[in-house]
């Protein structure tokens, strides 16, 4: 683990007390307000606390930074985002990998865009050094998850080739869903029918090494 690694999971202590909660998911909620409105390089904590009528003193009990709190959010959106594929893999069927593909893309990409603030936030985790574990663990884990389905569809690929196919399958789907976010007026349904199709051609082509 990096230094600034380290400094973005350290000291993070969720409350237990009701008011505390509320004000520490007040001052969450503000910094998604501002990620969605005003973008990422807005966010700051005199902005957050702004936003949320409470004071310095006040933030800094709850985070050493804003890095911190993006940790939070993004473990936050990654977790809602996990929850569709780690639902998907519970019950794979074969007969229509299709579907499932593409069931999973529309309802991640929903949770996506539901999530306030997502299309800045996933920027913070792709270019901000401290947070970029975030997003490479959750993608690792959700590889990891889909890989039992791809050994499953093509039992002669090695493991290592199953993980690379898992892998790309999930940087495809997120990237797809990135574009959307990037560029609303595209026709959702058309991008993520394409990724699908995408997709499984990748998981079940036959091991040409």
């Amino acid at each position: 683990m990096t230094s600034d690694q380290n400094n973005s999971r350290t000291s993070i202590v969720e409350p237990k007390q009701q008011r505390a909660k509320a004000t520490y998911q007040a001052l969450l909620t503000a910094a998604q307000e501002i990620l969605a409105t005003e973008g990422l390089y807005a966010l700051n904590s005199n902005a957050v606390v702004t936003a949320a009528d409470a004071t310095p003193p006040t933030f800094y009990r709850y985070f050493k930074n804003k890095q911190q709190l993006l940790h939070v959010l993004g473990q936050r959106l990654m977790a809602v985002q996990n929850q569709e594929l780690e639902a998907a893999t519970a019950d794979v069927r074969h007969d229509d990998y299709f579907g499932q593909i593409l069931a999973t893309l529309q309802a991640t990409y929903e949770v996506t865009v539901r999530f306030r603030g997502a299309h800045a936030l996933l920027l913070a985790l792709r270019t901000t050094s401290e947070l970029q574990h975030i997003r490479l663990e959750s993608h690792n884990a959700m590889a990891a998850a889909s890989a039992p389905a791809i050994a499953a569809a093509r039992p002669t690929l090695s493991d290592d080739e199953v993980f690379r196919r898992a892998r790309l399958g999930v940087e495809l789907g997120y990237a797809a869903i990135e574009m959307l976010l990037e560029l609303p007026k595209l026709d959702a349904a058309r991008i993520l029918h394409a990724t699908a199709n995408g997709t499984l051609a990748m998981y079940l082509a036959d091991d040409q090494r």
